[in-house]
């Protein structure tokens, strides 16, 4: 009975975390000016957590559901709202791909651990994935979502 309840409780950890799915590649090239380029990412992006008990938003992310909207300003700073109210604010930085975003104040804020993601944009979509990101909600937030140019 014990073997059987760790493998269980392995099993609902293993779906929790996988339950953020990568997001589809875009279906087609888009023009951009450079890409890795801070104008190319800059710009006021939106996105909504759904409100309900869908399966995707682990338990222990309750709280992140709502409406997100991410500043990403050409100076490297980047503000993060939810529901209108700052989460988090920070620097980040591109090189090609990558996007490094280090959270300053706030919550999701630990300047020793930056998170780092692929990037790329599809159409007004900004798509994030996460290369490494030790803080799991911003990991969550930030990959879950299709990002909408605003």
């Amino acid at each position: 009975m014990r073997t059987f309840i760790i493998v269980s409780m392995l099993a609902i950890l293993l779906a929790s975390l996988s339950a953020c799915a990568p997001l589809e590649a875009p279906t087609q090239a888009v023009e951009s000016e450079t890409v890795g380029s801070m104008s190319t990412i800059s710009g006021t992006y939106a996105a909504v957590i759904p409100t309900d008990n869908r399966p995707e938003i682990p338990d222990n992310f309750g709280g992140l559901a709502g409406e997100w909207e991410m500043r990403l300003d050409r100076d490297g700073s980047f503000q993060l709202y939810q529901e209108g109210d700052l989460r988090a604010e920070g620097i980040f930085a591109v090189d090609d791909d990558l996007f490094k975003m280090t959270g300053l104040s706030g919550d999701f804020s630990q300047s020793d651990s930056p998170g780092v993601y692929q990037w790329k944009i599809d159409g007004d979509h900004l798509l994030l994935q996460a290369v490494t990101d030790p803080i799991e909600p911003r990991r969550f937030t930030l990959t879950c979502l299709r990002w909408q140019r605003v």
